[in-house]
């Protein structure tokens, strides 16, 4: 008597969807979720007249390194950062931060003309990289 053929309840079945078409649609959802994450870091972090392009773009640190690369720049709030001591902290997702004197933009990229505090950092799988700070206005 032959042996009748086993079917796993995992089988695709008619009108089901595949795993894989699962998978690829899934996929999908989540590529769009983080890329629309991406755009709106990106539009926060610059002016979204572009009315300051150029003067974002020259901007460089005291160590000499450029301080954007497009999704790095963050406008503070006046809660976000203080001047303590003559030296100035920010604060990133609660936790607030020393800006060491090599991380302060260089003059010679021109004076803040956006009337906002800049801090230039990313995020790293050791935690934060803070690159370059301007304060609301320079003194």
């Amino acid at each position: 008597m032959p042996i009748p053929e086993q079917t796993s309840s995992r089988c695709h079945q008619p009108g089901a969807p595949s795993s894989q078409k699962t998978l690829a649609i899934r996929s999908a959802i989540v590529i769009a979720f983080v890329s629309s994450l991406i755009l709106t870091f990106t539009v926060r972090a610059h002016d979204p007249s572009h009315q300051y392009t150029d003067w974002f773009k020259k901007q460089r640190n005291q160590g000499g390194y450029v301080c954007c690369d497009g999704s790095d720049a963050h406008y503070l709030g006046s809660d976000e950062w203080t001047r303590l001591k003559g030296n100035y902290r920010v604060r990133i997702r609660g936790i607030w931060f020393d800006v060491e004197d090599s991380q302060m933009l260089r003059p010679d990229g021109g004076s803040n003309p956006t009337g906002n505090a800049i801090l230039w950092y990313n995020q790293t799988e050791f935690g934060f990289n803070i690159r370059c700070f301007t304060p609301q206005y320079e003194s």
